[in-house]
């Protein structure tokens, strides 16, 4: 149970991280998709996989936040990770 509300979660944050960066790419405001060509020109599932290895490494490599919305978004992302982390930590210390 416990994976699959996890992998629904980091689901619906990479598809938020997508959503952002095709509401604003036609606004002067510069996203980690329009930034980068390569990303822009890649197809959707490509740039599905690009913002899935975002939000699990958060800000890692290529695909990072551009804006200062990516970032705030980014810093809620490591927060709940965090929680996530420590949430997953007391579990296991439960059942021993």
């Amino acid at each position: 149970f416990f994976i699959l509300i996890t992998s629904l979660i980091t689901h619906l944050i990479t598809c938020m991280f997508i959503f952002q960066a095709t509401f604003f790419e036609t606004s002067d405001i510069s996203t980690w998709l329009s930034a980068n060509e390569e990303y822009a020109e890649q197809p959707p599932n490509m740039q599905y996989m690009s913002s899935l290895y975002w939000t699990i490494v958060v800000s890692y490599g290529n695909a990072f936040a551009y804006n200062d919305i990516e970032r705030v978004f980014g810093l809620f992302v490591m927060l709940f990770g965090g929680f996530l982390m420590t949430y997953s930590i007391s579990i296991v210390g439960s059942l021993m």
